[in-house]
């Protein structure tokens, strides 16, 4: 028999490796404490290149198929899948140490005296909170998940990090998104059943028989990365005009690719709000005759766009007989994703909240399990009000309501110092909202959250360039005003 001290004296090698880990963790907490705090260095923009490289990652180790659709309904989730190996969850240990050390420096600091946008903030939290803990504990059968604590940790940490570094941030999810998306193309030539499903049939592009997924885990979470290059690129061009020029083509080719319809006319709709925006601010500039007459011939655009696109759909549809059989087809196929579908889900959606109106079903909603016992193939409720209610009862839909209003607030507030970028992701996650879960916040390591907490950045940047601009008190406010307040903050 093999006593106490000899199984010490077996496993030193281990208590060694395990010692020398602690130390060096702890070790490199403090120093990184100490070197963040005298000389302002920044660890925290490693997370937006560890989701973009997780999601990678997940693909390329998982050898993902996708040749003839993603997969069977009732198989765990891709989500799932990609996040399971280790190199993943090495990148999520490493982001989850920078923020816990970010945190630890934002308390210790005091730098919380000084932030912008706790007004916004504190409901992300008390969202994140509601949603995944207490349904978690209290929900019936609720379901806790280590990995509902990440959102809350790294969503206060990016918040830390956005105050001093917002525009660092940008430039890091610029070059990031650019080099993902790139990435992604590059395997849809190599590779392409990794990538993207290669016989789609029901389409938006005529004779494009494929739905582009990139290192996403589906066509739908990676047309929001699209648009995140688009306003990072806003915000912070290339100094090299043919970057800009190769970023916007790489963004729109991906968008175009993933043939996912409610983003690609959020994004139109946003580009379009961007061209209003800047034709205005030359107007401006230029005096009072020329803003009224921008004004006249923007909605006189307006007008005849809207009245150009209906006729066109009449003229497609009286003389293009495919395009009928094509709808036909389609609803058929999809029968399940249309308004009728929506509301067997929607029905199962409540129906599991029914025993516990108040913190709801849990975190478990639409989980594997689930699906199996309801029958249907769905990974979420596709809409994020129905979702939140029937995940985590009439408290999670409260707390999401005042997210969504701060959010709006803030957005509509910083909109000439971020040039309108807030107010265009605003409008993205809140419209494709009624569709799909832009406001997930069950896993941190996941494209969606990076959208929502890009944009929290780019609100507290913006806040923080409007506080910091001097402007005199005694200017009377006017659009003249304004546009000297755009142009010291984003100086």
């Amino acid at each position: 028999m093999i006593n106490d001290l000899e199984k010490i004296a077996l496993a030193w090698p281990l208590l060694l490796m395990v010692m020398l880990a602690t130390v060096g963790v702890v070790a490199g907490l403090f120093l990184s404490l100490d070197l963040g705090s005298r000389h302002r260095f920044e660890w925290m923009g490693v997370f937006f290149i560890g989701v973009p490289l997780s999601l990678a990652a997940g693909v390329i180790i998982t050898r993902r198929d996708l040749a003839f659709g993603a997969d069977s309904p009732f198989r765990p989730d891709l989500a799932d899948v990609a996040s399971g190996n280790w190199v993943s969850r090495g990148i999520t240990v490493v982001c989850l140490v920078i923020a816990i050390e970010r945190l630890v420096r934002f308390v210790l600091r005091r730098e919380y005296r000084q932030a912008q946008g706790l007004g916004v903030v504190a409901p992300l939290l008390v969202f994140i909170f509601s949603t995944n803990i207490l349904s978690a504990l209290l929900a019936t059968p609720g379901g806790f998940n280590h990995q509902l604590v990440y959102a809350p940790l790294i969503a206060l940490a990016v918040f830390a990090y956005a105050q001093q570094q917002s525009a660092q941030c940008i430039v890091i999810v610029r070059n990031t998104m650019a080099l993902f998306l790139l990435a992604s193309l590059t395997l849809l030539v190599v590779r392409p059943e990794m990538v993207a499903e290669t016989h789609y049939l029901v389409g938006l592009i005529p004779g494009v028989s494929i739905r582009y997924y990139g290192f996403a885990t589906h066509p739908n979470t990676l047309a929001p990365l699209c648009l995140l290059l688009l306003c990072a690129v806003r915000l912070r061009r290339f100094r090299l005009q043919w970057l800009n020029v190769a970023a916007v083509a790489l963004a729109v080719v991906s968008l175009f690719l993933t043939q996912s319809k409610t983003s690609i006319g959020l994004v139109l709709l946003g580009a379009g709000w961007f061209w209003v925006l800047d034709r205005r601010n030359a107007a401006v500039t230029l005096g009072p005759v020329q803003y009224r007459r921008w004004q006249s011939v923007a909605i006189t655009l307006g007008f005849l766009g809207v009245g150009l696109l209906g006729l066109s759909l009449l003229v497609a549809l009286s003389i293009n007989d495919n395009i009928l059989l094509k709808l036909d087809h389609l609803a058929n196929r999809l029968q399940l994703t249309t308004l009728t579908g929506r509301v067997r889900i929607w029905e199962e959606t409540l129906r599991a909240a029914g025993d516990n109106w108040i913190f709801g079903y849990g975190p478990e909603l639409w989980s594997l399990n689930f699906r199996i016992k309801v029958g249907l193939p769905f990974t979420h409720a596709h809409n994020q009000f129905v979702h939140t209610l029937g995940a985590a009862g009439v408290v999670g839909l409260v707390a999401l309501m005042a997210y969504l209003v701060a959010l709006a607030r803030l957005s509509w507030r910083t909109r000439v110092a971020s040039r309108g970028v807030s107010v265009v992701l605003f409008f993205f996650l809140l419209l494709r909202g009624l569709t799909e879960l832009p406001l997930n916040i069950s896993n941190a390591m996941q494209g969606e959250f990076i959208v929502q907490i890009f944009l929290l950045v780019v609100c507290v940047g913006a806040a923080k360039a409007k506080a910091d601009s001097t402007v005199s008190a005694t200017v009377r406010p006017g659009p003249l005003y304004l546009s000297r307040i755009r142009r010291d903050a984003m100086a």
